[in-house]
């Protein structure tokens, strides 16, 4: 395949041409955050949901199907890193050239890359730009096979490990240091405990471990003016009301200046005033920042993490909406997905943030956990941050197929990471 043919196989991949027939047609995918020490996420982990035969027998993930699913979708120009559980078979398919070799790490088995350590295959892909990593991975492996360690970036260990401490104080005296990522964090609190030990973690429960300790947190002036502001546009209030409102939030508007004259957003005029970049902007653009502001306005400990992982289910909706709901109702489902975070964000009860803004009212109740046609898209959405979760049944119900639920999850990362502020 030429430059030409790949760059616009890559292309209609994002333009969302569902007819696309992937590798793995009965297989969805499942991302986990990787966090590092500052609790920010640099990648996700990539894998097969679990799922079973009528037998109750499990099948497991497929590292080759798994990057010939995945490749195909993978954005270059995205800045976040991509955790794929490998083997020896997986690293010469044909697919593995249309990875992202610098946004890449191709996790082994210890027992593998043992295997392959004499072979030229690893040298040669860690030369092309691939990281790798050591799954399954303890101190006593890594202190026995050192010359091993020239291959990686990366080691896997398990959090029920007792020796985490003295794996952390030996990955950062390797030479080059080596990240030692932690699986399966369950809680806040164990990111926070090995965060402090420099090490980095698979939180497979970021979007369900509750960051809030049961009392509600007085909401920011900054918020409270974001809310007011929603409100407006949702009202479709005058453009100079509009611009009054901001002008009592320097901060805020300055904020408005800078993303409205990024290249992200493409405005090509220079921007005069506050009434010009609303009217330029639209509506619609400005609730979906405005969304975005009031995310990031928590007085009480705002996580970068939380906000990225709302990005990704807003954009996961809207995208899984095409084809199946209206244009309005689409970008409806984009603020289903991004405010079912907002209560972890904001540090109060959904219930208490649904009173403070007017949503369509199929908004408020799939947010309220009520039957709407919003619903079972955003089940389908959080199905896929579970390895245990029925994601292939919930498409089904949608019409969906798996490829077309893929192609979606990948861009919706690939948009996350692109747009965060």
């Amino acid at each position: 395949m030429n430059c030409h043919r790949l760059a616009d196989f890559r292309r209609d991949c994002f333009s969302y041409n569902l007819g696309l027939s992937l590798t793995s047609e009965n297989k969805i995918l499942v991302r986990t955050p990787v966090l590092d020490a500052r609790q920010n996420i640099i990648g996700y982990k990539l894998a097969w949901q679990n799922c079973f035969d009528d037998s109750g027998a499990s099948h497991g993930n497929d590292p080759v199907q798994l990057i010939e699913c995945i490749a195909p979708c993978v954005n270059h120009s995205t800045s976040g890193l991509l955790f794929i559980e490998g083997n020896a078979a997986s690293l010469v398919t044909p697919a593995v050239q249309m990875l992202s070799p610098a946004h890449t790490v191709i996790m082994l088995d210890r027992e593998e890359l043992l295997e392959l350590a004499d072979l030229p295959l690893l040298p040669q892909l860690r030369k092309s730009g691939f990281g790798f990593g050591i799954r399954n991975a303890d101190l006593a492996f890594l202190k026995a096979n050192r010359a091993l360690l020239r291959f990686v970036g990366y080691v896997e260990v398990q959090a029920d490990q007792p020796d985490l401490g003295l794996t952390a104080l030996f990955g950062r005296n390797t030479a080059p240091p080596l990240v030692i990522v932690v699986n399966h964090l369950d809680s806040w609190p164990q990111v926070i405990k090995n965060g402090d030990m420099g090490m980095y973690g698979f939180f497979s429960k970021l979007c369900v471990s509750s960051r809030l300790d049961g009392v509600s947190k007085p909401l920011s002036a900054q918020a409270g003016l974001i809310l007011q502001l929603m409100q407006m546009v949702q009202e479709n209030a005058d453009v100079r009301q509009l611009e009054a409102a901001l002008k009592r939030d320097a901060a805020l508007s300055f904020k408005l200046f800078k993303y409205i004259s990024s290249a992200g957003f493409g405005m090509r005029v220079e921007i005069q005033s506050l009434r010009h970049a609303v009217t330029m902007m639209g509506y619609m653009p400005l609730f979906r920042w405005l969304s975005t502001m009031l995310a990031i306005s928590s007085p009480t400990g705002f996580s970068s993490a939380l906000l990225q992982a709302a990005m990704v289910r807003g954009r996961f909706g809207e995208l899984l909406g095409h084809g199946s709901l209206t244009k309005n109702e689409a970008e409806n489902m984009f603020f289903v997905g991004m405010f079912s975070l907002l209560d972890q964000l904001l540090g109060i009860p959904m219930h208490e943030v649904l009173a403070q803004i007017s949503l369509p009212q199929p908004v408020q109740e799939a947010l309220n956990s009520h039957h709407a046609v919003f619903t079972p898209f955003l089940a389908l959405i959080t199905a896929c941050e579970q390895d245990e979760a029925d994601a292939t049944v919930l498409a089904d119900n949608l019409n969906l197929t798996p490829s077309q639920v893929n192609q979606a999850h990948m861009a919706a990362i690939a948009w996350a990471q692109d747009h965060q502020q």
